[in-house]
C-alpha cells in the first residue's frame, strides 16, 4: 500500500516537473509555459498549459486511446493536485511543505483516502484509510 502511495507521489512531481520530460525519446514543442510533448516510446502525448501558479497536463496515448489529465494549483509551498485516471476516475493529492517535511494527503482513483509526510532524515510515513 505504502509503495502505491509513493507512487502516485513520484507521477504527480513527474508531471508537475514536466519541462524535464525532453529526453532522446521524446520530442517537445511549444513556449515554456504552452507545449506539447510525445513520447514516441510509449506513444504518450501531452499537452502542458501553465499560467501563474497553475500546471494543466492533459494526456493522450496514440496506441491505446485512451487519456487522463490533471490540475495543479501552487501557492507558496502548498499544492492542490486533482485528475482523472485513464479510466475516468478522479483522484486527488495535496501537499504542504513545512521545513524539510512535505505533508501530505488525498485519495486515489479508487477513492481510497491517505495521508502522511516525508522527511529527508527519517524517510516517508503513509497511513490509507477506507480500506
Amino acid at each position: 500500500l505504502w509503495g502505491m502511495n509513493m507512487r502516485k507521489i513520484g507521477l504527480i512531481l513527474i508531471i508537475t516537473s514536466f519541462s524535464a520530460l525532453a529526453n532522446a525519446n521524446s520530442n517537445c514543442f511549444g513556449s515554456e509555459n504552452f507545449y506539447t510533448c510525445n513520447d514516441l516510446k510509449t506513444g504518450n502525448t501531452h499537452q502542458v498549459n501553465k499560467f501563474g501558479g497553475t500546471t494543466q497536463v492533459n494526456s493522450y496515448n496514440t496506441r491505446t486511446g485512451t487519456s487522463w489529465s490533471q490540475n495543479t494549483q501552487t501557492y507558496g509551498g502548498q499544492s492542490y493536485t486533482s485528475g482523472r485516471d485513464k479510466n475516468g476516475n478522479s483522484w486527488q493529492h495535496n501537499s504542504n511543505q513545512v521545513g524539510n517535511t512535505q505533508y501530505y494527503n488525498g485519495s486515489n482513483s479508487q477513492g481510497k483516502s491517505y495521508i502522511g509526510n516525508c522527511n529527508p532524515y527519517i524517510g516517508c510515513s503513509t497511513s490509507k484509510f477506507g480500506q
